[in-house]
């Protein structure tokens, strides 16, 4: 009797239940029988945190992996048979069957409703069979899987959360439970209404994304996405033997581009050996300082590295052609875990059994092998033609080149003699990660003449191990006419992704003229995607790329905003000062974080670009008004000389007081001249400070850490303290310098001084000229302005806000976009 009791109950536990009348809910765990791999927990992204899986690698019967569940109706009629599954594309196509009828079949070539995507990898769906004619009682579904997945992996995959079978005509949508099912409807259409802008707009940007299944990439081109790209291996090649090559991936993919009528992009990384490469000679592997571990990754020294990339490209043209009929762009890949500028970081943790020789990638200096350090030794024999020469410059005592050793571990960088010595070694080994770029950027537009190509930049800090040298790569690109791909794309909430290395790329574009695209290091919310577009119209973008899940799974923003999708060339005359030499000398830093905080803080109410030290020495003060410094103790002789020179010219450089810039070799004289300092200064308490100038319109009343009394006799007192000057401007040439003597506590003063800067100059001097006042308050609305006087203004804000924008006040919705026009 207990047995039958146990046995009542486990099938009423088991059995699918109706939430309706004629609602049937199964669990996809829930199978009568089934040869698929089994069950498999995903907490808070299924229903019931289950689903049953299937990820096989081993071929299948004649009957394919097949999962069986029954269920029953009250009466005959037509039912609506959908199933809650992963989304065919990137795992398996599948069949479907009612009472061992003929198979139905579902594949990534197929249309579908417009449904949302969740679960198992964001990639889970509800995907609707079919209308099914059904007698009352038990009738049994079968799904069943004889196609391997086309990608890389090439599985048998698949994830089945839920079934629903109605005779009403309701959507799920997104994460349905069996507690949903009584409340579903027919889903209402959602009408988009595309947000007009005020003034003419530029060119469409360009849009890129990934390859996804044919009916995702129908929805991608729907909303203006035209080129698609494929990544080969990450961590290996397609040349299956020597000169022997498997295009097998890429040409399928190209081919289902061309059934779709979009164009083709591919990613390749050449950089990474096969298993018989790395059993050559010629295999040469990336070598770690600390603990000798070698990888897959060939050095960046190796004599036969650009070589092998060369075979590569020479291998692609040979398949695809020279022309750009198929090879409509390539993604450079040059070098680390994702084929960018940067050295290895162990960024594939799931791969480390593929990853290496002696060990997986990590965070570490990849130059231990003989290659490196002769490469090293030569270079500084170049530079320095004399052994003591060399060790005047690095305070060392070495008899001759071939002894030179790297400063690592990272010494205490305190004197001119360790700051040149470092810098040396610095410069030289992220200088061999620019110079493999531009050997990349050569091959490639050898072979290939006619195609796009982008130089993809990435790296998610200034880490000094990543090798960077961010603005260098737009030279290269302006060379080989090539664009950039910045890979930080909404990495951050807005003013914080435009105060780092973003927009440091962006302006290094616009200064060279280089086309620059944006991409996301990842998922982007919906309300992110309307951040990266204000971005990319803010940044003069040519181009938007995003992984492909991204704009499909938010397709009503690009909608909503295709007027905003443009090339533009935004009114920007403001810069702050990006310290490269300064960062280098503090390899401790992963990002500048005074310059983050506050430059973040000032896009409020101030657009700008970020100039770096390299920018500056090629000359790009000329076309500023006005230069803001927030950090950087150390600079190079050339960029304080090309600053004071700039000042001289007209401009107008800012600083607070985050203690004085001097040279490598300790220079300070420069600065205290530059902005007024004298040998009588005085530091003295601080306190609330007055101002006593027109230029003050809302620094007026600030306090500061400290004042100084003794300045030079050329300063001009802007805002005292009874006890001595706060904010004073000291004239050179036709330019002036700006000194706010507070410290970053009170950085909230710093910033008002900044606003006044940059929209009341006329009040300082009459020949200065004023920014146009678009957007003066700090309420996380930010405004770009375009040459025709049209304003894109973005709210940030998680709520409704009326924003007044010159003489217009509009409604904004939370995380949106609109343009007004500035009256004349």
């Amino acid at each position: 009797m207990k047995y039958i009791w146990a046995l009542a109950l486990g099938l009423m536990l088991t059995m699918p239940l109706a939430c309706h009348a004629e609602r049937i809910f199964i669990e996809g765990e829930n199978t009568s029988s089934r040869n698929f791999e089994g069950v498999e927990r995903f907490p808070g992204v299924v229903s019931g945190d289950q689903v049953l899986r299937l990820w096989m690698n081993t071929d299948p019967g004649k009957e394919g992996y097949a999962a069986n569940w029954k269920f029953s109706v009250k009466k005959a009629g037509s039912y609506h048979l959908l199933t809650a599954i992963a989304m065919p594309g990137g795992t398996s196509n599948f069949w479907w069957r009612v009472d061992g009828g003929a198979y139905h079949h579902v594949s990534d070539d197929m249309d579908g409703e417009d449904s949302t995507i969740f679960g198992v990898s964001n990639a889970m769906a509800w995907q609707r069979l079919g209308l099914q004619k059904l007698s009352a009682g038990q009738h049994t579904i079968t799904i069943m899987v004889n196609e391997r997945r086309k990608n890389n992996e090439k599985a048998y995959l698949t994830y089945v959360d839920a079934l629903l079978i109605t005779d009403e005509e309701i959507t799920p949508d997104g994460l349905v439970t069996q507690a949903d099912v009584p409340k579903l409807t027919k889903r209402a259409a959602v009408v988009v209404v595309p947000v007009k802008r005020a003034g003419k707009t530029g060119k469409p940007i360009a849009q890129g994304t990934s390859i996804m299944s044919f009916r995702e990439m129908r929805k991608a081109k729907s909303i203006g996405f035209t080129m698609f790209q494929t990544d080969s291996d990450h961590l290996a090649t397609n040349q299956t033997e020597p000169g022997v090559w498997d295009w097998s991936v890429t040409d399928a993919e190209l081919d289902r581009c061309r059934q779709i009528g979009v164009d083709w992009q591919y990613f390749p990384h050449l950089h990474w050996a096969n298993e018989w490469q790395k059993k050559t000679s010629k295999f040469v592997p990336s070598t770690c300082i600390t603990h000798g571990r070698e990888i897959g990754a060939m050095s960046v020294w190796s004599p036969y590295l650009v070589g092998m990339m060369d075979d590569g490209y020479k291998a692609m043209a040979a398949h695809y052609g020279s022309g750009n009929d198929k090879m409509k762009a390539i993604y450079l890949g040059v070098h680390g875990d994702f084929g960018e500028t940067i050295y290895p970081l162990g960024m594939h943790p799931s791969e480390i059994p593929r990853f290496g020789v002696d060990g997986a990638g990590h965070d570490d200096w990849w130059c231990g092998d003989k290659y490196a350090k002769h490469d090293f030794r030569m270079k500084m024999q170049a530079k320095y033609t004399t052994i003591d020469a060399l060790n005047r410059a690095w305070g060392t005592q070495y008899q001759y080149f071939m002894e030179l050793s790297y400063p690592l571990p990272v010494p205490k960088i305190d004197s001119p003699a360790s700051r040149h010595r470092w810098l040396d070694f610095i410069n030289w080994y992220n200088g061999s990660m620019t110079r493999l770029t531009e050997d990349v950027a050569s091959m490639a537009r050898k072979y290939f003449p006619k195609s796009l190509l982008e130089i993809p930049v990435g790296g998610g800090d200034v880490n000094v191990k990543l090798g960077m040298e961010h603005t260098k790569y737009a030279k290269i690109a302006k060379k080989y006419n090539t664009h950039i791909r910045s890979t930080h794309g909404g990495y951050l909430p807005m003013p914080q992704n435009y105060a780092t290395m973003m927009r440091l790329l962006a302006t290094s574009c616009k200064y060279y003229k280089v086309p620059f695209w944006t991409e996301p290091p990842g998922s982007i919310t919906a309300n992110g995607e309307v951040g990266r577009i204000f971005e990319s119209i803010s940044s003069g973008a040519y181009g938007f790329w995003d992984w492909g899940a991204n704009p499909t799974g938010s397709p009503d923003v690009f909608r909503k905003y295709k007027a905003y999708l443009t090339q533009e060339h935004p009114v920007v005359d403001v810069a702050v000062f990006w310290p490269t030499t300064d960062l280098l000398l503090h390899p401790e830093a992963t990002m500048p974080a005074m310059l983050v905080d506050g430059a973040s803080a000032i896009r409020d109410v101030i657009d700008y670009d970020i100039l770096d030290d390299n920018l500056i020495n090629d000359g790009a003060l000329k076309g500023y008004r006005v230069l803001v410094l927030f950090e950087g103790n150390l600079v190079d002789d050339t960029t304080m000389q090309r600053l004071t020179e700039w000042v001289k010219a007209g401009g107008v450089v800012v600083s607070c007081d985050f203690g004085p810039m001097a040279t490598i070799d300790g220079d300070f004289s420069k600065w205290y001249e530059l902005f007024g300092f004298s040998k009588e200064l005085t530091v003295v308490k601080g306190g609330k400070a007055v101002g006593n100038s027109p230029l003050l319109q809302y620094a007026h009343n600030t306090t500061v850490d400290r004042t100084v009394t003794g300045l030079a006799s050329t300063v001009i007192p802007l805002a005292k303290t009874d006890e001595g000057n706060a904010i004073w401007a000291n004239p050179l040439g036709k330019g002036y310098s700006i000194y706010y003597c507070g410290m970053w506590e009170a950085k909230l003063g710093y910033y008002e001084l900044l606003r006044d800067v940059v929209y009341h100059l006329s009040s300082l001097d009459k020949h200065l000229k004023n920014a146009v006042e678009v957007d003066t308050a700090f309420d996380g609305v930010y405004c770009t302005l375009l040459p025709s006087k049209e304003v894109i203004v973005y709210n940030h804000n998680d709520k409704a806000v009326m924003k007044r924008i010159g003489n217009v006040t509009v409604p904004m919705e939370p995380a949106s976009m609109t343009s007004v026009m500035l009256k004349r």
